[in-house]
């Protein structure tokens, strides 16, 4: 049970920044068990792997992906919670739209940086979609009020690719 064992190879490089952004692709659900079946792709971080995290330096994630209702609303919502009491923001997912569409803005060095985060699917209202143009338009508007910089990120494409799709390019 090491937890920082995915960031072993980075260590030093996510030690030496000022904060890390990254895309949270298993929730958590509060219990270590994992599914029944190795071979699903029903993911399920374990609670102690929230410290591998938090050692890294992870300050913001976005959490609209393919995986993030694995553990249904309700692990959505302890995964947001768990991130939230570690000073870890989420982007990307809430209980509804306008909650998952709200940026977030992290001060470093005087500097206001502005984040959102989207995905292209699973359709849900929890999740902000990248093909909701108009909101996406509107939370970069808004953010510009707030941030003297801004990053958007999306979870998207083909699995097991390198080269962007025409959705991704769009």
């Amino acid at each position: 049970k090491n937890s920082l064992y995915p960031f072993l190879a980075v260590q030093n490089l996510l030690s030496s920044t000022d904060f890390n952004f990254g895309n949270l692709e298993s929730p958590f659900s509060g219990t270590d068990a994992q599914s029944p079946d190795p071979n699903t792709f029903v993911f399920n971080a374990p609670t102690w792997a929230l410290s591998g995290l938090i050692t890294s330096n992870f300050k913001v994630l976005n959490l609209a992906n393919n995986h993030a209702l694995n553990q249904g609303k309700d692990g959505l919502i302890l995964t947001k919670n768990y991130l939230t009491q570690n000073n870890i923001q989420a982007l990307g997912t809430g209980l509804t739209p306008d909650e998952a569409w709200q940026g977030k803005v992290m001060e470093v060095r005087g500097l206001k940086i502005g984040f959102a985060g989207a995905t292209y699917g699973p359709e849900s209202p929890y999740l902000a979609q990248v093909s909701d143009t108009e909101q996406l338009k509107a939370t970069i508007a808004d953010l510009k009020t707030s941030s003297d910089f801004i990053v958007i990120t999306m979870h998207a494409g083909t699995e097991y690719t390198r080269e962007a799709n025409w959705q991704q390019k769009e």
